[in-house]
């Protein structure tokens, strides 16, 4: 098979070997892998190790695949043989595929390269462990069925967001030279060091890739040094450290990862995160969830900006997770309609990059360059993935832990249903329709924890409170509404990736960078904007559309855990309206945690809607959501009803959603 250096390099996935009952290897969360399958654990440490050791200019190294996601904007391979170059409609550079409709299947062949890549290094690794442990284990065999893992920065099982297999510079584990005990090693899973030839996927000129979590005094701008001094900013990084670390903060991103797989049956609304006019039901998409954990985990680091972020190794099993929810959402709402997976969508205002011209359709057959299916000399675009190609994980050679079933067996709708049920497993309190549910089936685990929240908001134990509130009562006739901040903004209005985080009750940091952990915190719409002097030829024209993204927020949780503590009398509309009105807050923050004013951010708009949520009492059915929201401009202006809240970013005019 061609390594790139004289024809194209086909992108397969590893190999499978055939089973009886048509198996496929699994691709299991990270914390799971290190736990429950050490032989694997271990072969993937090593073989990432040598992974990242690959010379950089071979096309087949860390450093190229990871390139190929932004910087340095090179074609890939980048050789003699491969005359791309540029998009001969577009003239424009670049793979990007962000706030593209494009942006799920594209990432699929994107990740199947790396893991067949990685995989050929961990099958060296199972030959090293072999030499010094021949008959001990078979290495081969546990080699043979790895995939590289996910991480469920969702789980409300962990203890921490942030899996602690990515966030240390050493780790113990087993090797050829220690086993059967384990040994402290340099931990590839914690950062990528660049050599002295790659110095465009650096930040700052930093040697080794880094995040927000572990070093916020590298990147940080003149406004946030002028602001604190280097001593004051360790105390706040220890402080932050802590806060990212605890389990409250990740409540949100399972009620947002809930919401979307349950609520959007449509491909399109479901998958990028474009502005869509009129249409105030689909603010939310896979994509808005994933900028998040971007943003979160990178702040102003690697991964917290589109062109370096593939370089730091969690990207990896960010991305991972991104393709599994994809998968997942797939299992449950994927019928072969032509709604429920790519549908077309002209990229005006999105750009154009290798693949597609400006105001050219991108669709279920569009080429999803630089990834290969065939090999023609030259390269045509028959030649590439497309979408259609590439609807089933199967196809590169994997599954999730979720939808193994739905892969091979050919009663879908029974593997569709096991699939619905899993979602109560994974989130049981992702939402209020998953907690009501549990509980009826005799489960407390989700109301225990909704509780536990209302008691550190009520600030006293509940049974203090001498009233008798049970979380059934938010949904009379197994009805309830579903509260949602939806929040727009242009793109690129600040040059940089920044964040409007939504609050109910007055914030309690006062330093901006602490705002995540903030108690009264419930989420954040992070927007990965460019500089005007991007690289990315698609980037540029989406600037100069001045291209908007939205998200969504759900509330519900959290207002039902403020209903539980006594702050509110339900979810219907004469409770919620007022404690919004007075408690809903928005601020925005660059990437390194500067505040900087919301009236800055150009086209920001935060708005209320409900959408009302039917409980089916089975848990193989998903809650019913109505088709329609309804907006709740009121919240979001002063008592004038015309000045909008928020130096002028709420919503004052229905029609401006």
């Amino acid at each position: 098979m061609s390594d790139g250096n004289k024809g194209p390099v086909l992108v397969t996935g590893p190999p499978v070997e055939p089973t009886q009952n048509g198996s496929l290897p699994v691709r299991r969360d990270v914390r799971d892998l290190r736990k429950n399958h050490p032989e694997q654990w271990a072969l993937y440490i090593r073989g990432l190790q040598k992974f990242q050791q690959v010379t950089d200019s071979e096309p087949l190294s860390y450093y190229r695949i990871a390139g190929i996601h932004g910087k340095p904007y090179t074609i890939w391979p980048d050789k003699d043989w491969n005359k791309m170059k540029k998009n001969p409609k577009s003239g424009t550079v670049g793979f990007c595929t962000h706030s593209s409709i494009l942006f799920l299947p594209w990432h699929r062949p994107f990740l199947a390269l790396f893991e067949q890549e990685l995989h050929k290094h961990v099958q060296k690794a199972a030959q090293d462990f072999e030499e010094n442990q021949p008959g001990k284990k078979d290495w081969k065999a546990a080699a043979q069925n790895f995939r590289m893992p996910f991480w469920d920065w969702a789980d409300p099982k962990q203890l921490s967001v942030f899996p602690d297999e990515a966030t240390t510079a050493k780790i113990k584990v087993w090797t050829p030279e220690s086993y059967p005990n384990e040994e402290s090693v340099d931990n590839p899973l914690y950062h990528y060091k660049f050599s002295s030839t790659s110095q465009e996927g650096t930040r700052n000129n930093n040697q080794y890739t880094w995040r927000w979590l572990e070093d916020v005094i590298p990147g940080q701008s003149e406004i946030a040094a002028q602001k604190r001094s280097e001593a004051a900013t360790k105390k706040l990084k220890g402080e932050l450290k802590s806060a990212l670390e605890s389990k409250v903060k990740d409540a949100n991103f399972a009620e947002r990862v809930c919401y979307i797989l349950q609520a959007y049956k449509r491909y399109g609304s479901f998958s990028f995160d474009v502005f869509s006019a009129g249409h105030p039901e689909i603010y939310g998409s896979m994509e808005d969830i994933h900028n998040s954990i971007h943003g979160e985990t990178g702040g102003n680091g690697h991964m917290g900006g589109v062109p370096y972020s593939a370089f730091d190794p969690i990207f990896w099993l960010h991305h991972t997770n991104i393709d599994r929810l994809f998968a997942i959402w797939q299992a449950i709402h994927d019928n072969d309609k032509p709604e429920t997976y790519v549908e077309s969508a002209k990229n005006s205002g999105r750009g154009g990059n290798f693949t597609t011209a400006q105001d050219e359709e991108e669709n279920i057959e569009t080429p999803l360059k630089p990834f290969n299916r065939t090999a023609s000399q030259p390269v045509v675009d028959s030649d590439y993935w497309k979408a259609k190609d590439v609807r089933k994980t199967k196809t590169f050679g994997y599954c999730y832990p979720e939808t193994e079933k739905w892969e091979i067996t050919s009663n879908k709708e029974v593997a569709r249903k096991e699939v619905i049920r899993q979602i109560d497993v994974l989130y049981p309190a992702g939402s209020l329709a998953n907690i009501i549910r549990e509980k009826t089936k005799g489960r407390m685990a989700s109301e225990n924890l909704l509780a536990s929240r209302a008691e550190t908001i009520a600030q006293v134990p509940l049974k203090q409170l001498k009233i008798e509130r049970q979380v059934e009562d938010l949904a009379p006739e197994s009805k309830y509404l579903e509260w949602i901040t939806n929040l727009k903004a242009k793109k690129h209005a600040l040059g940089e990736t920044f964040n409007v985080h939504v609050f109910l009750g007055q914030i309690t940091q006062e330093d901006s960078v602490l705002w995540y952990a903030d108690e009264n915190h419930v989420g954040a719409f992070t927007v990965l904007g460019q500089p005007v002097e991007t690289g990315c030829d698609k980037c540029r024209s989406d600037q100069a559309d001045d291209l908007q993204v939205t998200a969504q927020i759900p509330l519900t949780v959290a207002l039902a855990e403020r209903y539980l503590a006594g702050k509110i009398a339900g979810l219907t509309p004469d409770a919620v309206i007022p404690y919004l009105q007075e408690n809903l807050h928005w601020r925005v923050s660059m990437a390194d945690g500067s505040e900087v004013p919301r009236g800055d951010v150009q086209d920001l708009v935060v708005s209320v809607v409900t959408n009302e949520v039917t409980i089916p009492e089975n848990l193989d059915e998903l809650p019913i959501y109505a088709p329609n929201v309804n907006i709740y401009p009121e919240i979001t202006t002063k008592t004038d009803g015309a000045t909008p809240r928020g130096e002028g970013t709420g919503l004052t005019d229905p029609a401006q959603a």
